[in-house]
């Protein structure tokens, strides 16, 4: 197609050149595409690194925090059967799970609990580079096409 293009604009080619355009074009239609290498062993560095400062970073987070702030009300509305029962009759069992469920998600991200998330999240990031770093891909297949080089 493409040199039927450039034939009709009257460009002239040598044979070497229309060879190398059909063989370019055949080998990338044929080869399979893989997402970019990445060095494995910079893959570990990583995630070594990631572990290290998040865990450092959870445990201060757990030293510094402060007790959690009192409700304004003095109690938490969400504790009483009158206020639940008020936003069943208003949205439903959905109601009530979607209030519980923000005020457990807003829980995650203060005081001593935000050090929790910060140390799962350190884990799971570390691990996920881990297994990365851990496939070594010495040999490629044949059929790999570097998209970068093209």
């Amino acid at each position: 197609m493409a040199i039927t293009e450039l034939q009709g604009r009257g460009v002239i080619l040598s044979d070497d050149e229309l060879s190398n355009i059909e063989a370019f074009f055949s080998l990338k239609s044929n080869k399979i595409r893989r997402p970019p290498y990445f060095n494995p062993d910079l893959l570990r560095l990583i995630s070594y690194v990631i572990f290290g400062v998040g865990i450092f970073i959870s445990v201060v987070i757990y030293v510094t925090a402060r007790p959690p702030m009192e409700h304004p009300f003095g109690y938490n509305p969400l504790h009483t059967k009158t206020f639940l029962r008020e936003l069943e009759l208003y949205g439903g069992k959905g109601n009530i799970m979607a209030a519980q469920f923000r005020e457990w998600f807003s829980g995650l991200w203060q005081g001593k609990d935000l050090s929790y998330t910060i140390a799962s999240i350190t884990v799971i990031i570390s691990i996920i580079l881990r297994y990365m770093g851990s496939r070594k891909h010495t040999d490629p297949d044949k059929n790999w096409v570097n998209p970068t080089e093209s």
